[in-house]
């Protein structure tokens, strides 16, 4: 669903007044058509206004109708498509710094990762994570696989195929992410619990012992 200019502008700036040229490089458009958008409501089409309630959306932003717009401070977040898989890797690297300890992942098909954040924004992403030093990442794939693109910050067990499943969890800080990927989009539900984020810890790490040690 497409949003109005007023609600553009409106979500701008209750999301930390976004810069404009992290909006227009987004879109691919010009910064003068973007402000024609926000001030006029023209200047952009339809299918733009919606990738754009999708950019305001994946940061956090909620629109009611046609001029209601808020970002309320919820437990609950949901991101899609590239935008949103690259700002949780965002989410995770900035939470971790604050907080380190265990990082747990699981039913994890890392050619996922590649498809979704590309490979220079993930080889970026490992670089700046192997400068932190407060945190333990445990990683559990198929037994069969041999796809590894974190081995330098992480260890690898593996589990059989009849465990495995296409919808994998995240845990970090107090943080505990489920990501459903699909042929054409990816969406992933972070809960901002820490109840729910240690109690995934504790069923992993009932797991981790038994994993296959993978080299």
């Amino acid at each position: 669903m497409a949003i109005t200019g007023f609600q553009a502008g409106a979500a701008r700036c209750l999301l930390g007044n976004i810069p404009v040229e992290e909006v227009v490089g987004f879109l691919e458009i010009s910064k003068q058509n973007y402000y024609k958008f926000e001030r006029e409501n023209a200047g952009i089409g339809t299918k733009t206004k919606e990738t754009l309630r999708l950019f305001f959306e994946n940061r956090g932003a909620q629109f009611h109708g046609k001029s209601g717009v808020v970002v309320p401070e919820e437990k609950i977040r949901i991101l899609r498509e590239s935008d949103g898989f690259r700002l949780f890797m965002d989410d995770v690297y900035n939470t971790v710094k604050i907080t380190g300890g265990e990082i747990c992942v699981a039913n994890v098909d890392e050619r996922h990762w590649i498809k979704w954040m590309g490979q220079n924004l993930y080889d970026a992403h490992a670089a700046r994570m192997s400068k932190l030093a407060n945190f333990n990442f445990k990683i559990l794939i198929r037994e069969t696989d041999n796809f590894f693109i974190a081995s330098e910050i992480g260890d690898y067990r593996g589990v059989p195929e009849k465990d495995f499943s296409d919808q994998s969890f995240y845990v970090y800080g107090n943080k505990m992410a489920v990501i459903k990927f699909a042929p054409d989009d990816v969406e992933i539900t972070i809960h901002d619990d820490k109840s729910i984020a240690d109690g995934m810890r504790y069923f992993f790490n009932l797991i981790w012992p038994n994993a296959k040690v993978l080299s």
